[in-house]
């Protein structure tokens, strides 16, 4: 520890300049630079949040005086939050350097953020604490990764992206089975893919009870159809139906395999498992993975402002010769079918649906990407978090974990501090999508900063900037910095 702690005070870890030199360069003033960086924050926070939370009123269609001001009050908090922080960051971060006389690395780099962002996520609302933490913690989880790799920390594992996805999708699969999943995205998008949740699958006992009644009824009301069909045959859009119903019911009658299902499977009282496998899980994931990419790709092109080539995608060459919109609802139909398919196989032998779903999704993830696509690091790394918010939820709910607030707290602040000391010291280690978030939610301000001089650290700080030199009021510079940086910059 000493020997560690000499190496952050030891010159080739320091340089003693003052955070106008190095920080606020377009103001000598720190409580006029923290100020304008609160202020400028806080009125791009209001352009972000007011369509989020407007949004989501009116899909609520909740338009009476009171839910409109509870909508403009979490508004304005949300916007204060995110305002706050970047005042708290820049403002302990000049106390830091005022106290210490010189910038160390990376002391002054991580605890300014880190106690910044402690105090600031208190004005936000305690339901979106959890979310925001982990959601920042995404983020700083890569930008870690690629500076481990990029400094020889860690060496990169042959399709880890493989092994992580995996990991993940079992995790939250396992937890989803025993219904203590409490994300309503991630159980809205398990129902689509691979069905409603174990909650309910009955009893063996009682299914076997009601098959034979819904058998008996099944056959009666198709027996009942097909006396009413040519009566009825005259409303164009019955025909089809309850002719297809008719053939369907005598092939399986003929393929009496067609029409099994083990008492186990939840589908058991709607379909049999080669129905449930053949529409519910190929071709409505197929459907769903081909029009999901068709929307997002039509609604990007929109919000960019290429409406000509926003129609265009619905052009039936374009669709047909689109690669990607086959990729991935290939690999939604396949992980959606080798996992219910092999989940009704081990209902043969192993009677506990949670657990089959742990190997049901190692079988459907290896299957699915090995034949049609390659995992993002970027969403493998989504869905590990995913998974440890959802083990996190759970603990809580067990009791394994008291005060979880203070907890959320602190992953915040940590996670908040990774990314500050990124975008300052080594912006090159930071997604291109974050950093224009960035630069656009301080307008600029980032561009703004000497980064010349903190390339003495050889993190390449100014990598992916112009080269800036800030107009420098010679009054509030020191003599040291005029001598040693000035000098040689003129």
């Amino acid at each position: 520890m000493p020997s560690i702690l000499s190496k952050f005070f030891s010159p080739e870890w320091n340089v003693p300049y003052n955070c106008y030199e190095m920080g606020h360069g377009w103001t000598p003033y720190c409580s006029a630079a923290a100020l304008e960086i609160g202020l400028i924050v806080f009125q791009q926070s209001l352009k972000l949040y007011a369509p989020l939370y407007l949004g989501q009123t009116i899909l609520q269609k909740k338009f009476d005086q009171k839910n409109l001001m509870k909508t403009t009050q979490s508004i304005l908090r949300s916007s204060i939050f995110l305002g706050a922080n970047a005042f708290l960051v820049i403002l302990f971060l000049c106390l830091s350097l005022r106290i210490s006389g010189r910038f160390y690395y990376p002391l002054n780099a991580y605890l300014p953020s880190f106690f910044g962002s402690l105090l600031a996520i208190l004005n936000e609302r305690p339901s979106r604490r959890k979310a925001l933490a982990f959601y920042v913690a995404n983020i700083a989880s890569e930008i870690t990764y690629k500076i481990s790799i990029s400094r020889g920390y860690i060496r990169p594992l042959p399709n880890g992206k493989y092994l992580l996805f995996t990991m993940a999708i079992s995790i939250l699969l396992f937890i989803y089975e025993n219904n203590l999943l409490r994300d309503p995205l991630i159980c809205f998008i398990f129902q689509l893919v691979i069905g409603n949740r174990n909650s309910r699958r009955q009893q063996p006992q009682q299914q076997q009870q009601h098959e034979h009644e819904n058998d008996d009824d099944d056959q009666e009301s198709i027996i009942e159809s097909n006396k009413n069909l040519w009566n009825k045959c005259w409303w164009w859009w019955w025909w089809p139906k309850h002719l297809g119903r008719f053939w369907w019911f005598t092939i399986k009658n003929r393929f009496p395999i067609l029409a099994f299902s083990h008492p186990y499977c939840s589908h058991h009282l709607g379909y049999s498992c080669f129905e449930n496998i053949l529409f519910q899980s190929f071709l409505k994931s197929f459907t769903l993975g081909w029009f999901s990419q068709l929307g997002l790709r039509f609604i990007s092109k929109l919000m960019a402002g290429h409406f000509h080539d926003a129609f265009n995608i619905f052009r039936p060459n374009h669709l047909i010769s689109s690669s990607r919109y086959l990729s991935f609802a290939l690999f939604i139909s396949s992980f959606s079918t080798v996992y219910n398919s092999s989940i009704c196989m081990l209902n043969h032998f192993i009677h506990h649906r949670s657990w089959n779903c742990l190997l049901s999704s190692i079988l459907a993830s290896t299957a699915s990407f090995s034949l049609f696509s390659t995992p993002n690091t970027s969403m493998s790394l989504y869905l590990v978090w995913k998974s440890v918010e959802a083990l996190f939820n759970v603990a809580v709910m067990k009791g394994y974990i008291p005060c979880d607030r203070l907890w959320i707290t602190i992953i915040y602040a940590i996670a908040c501090s990774q990314i500050f000391y990124a975008s300052i010291l080594e912006p090159s280690q930071m997604k291109p999508s974050y950093k224009r978030f960035l630069d656009s939610i301080c307008q600029n301000r980032l561009q703004y900063i000497n980064r010349n001089v903190l390339e003495v650290f050889g993190t390449n700080a100014s990598k992916g900037y112009e080269y800036f030199l800030p107009s420098y009021d010679l009054r509030f510079t020191t003599r040291q910095f005029q001598e040693s940086v000035l000098i040689w910059l003129f």
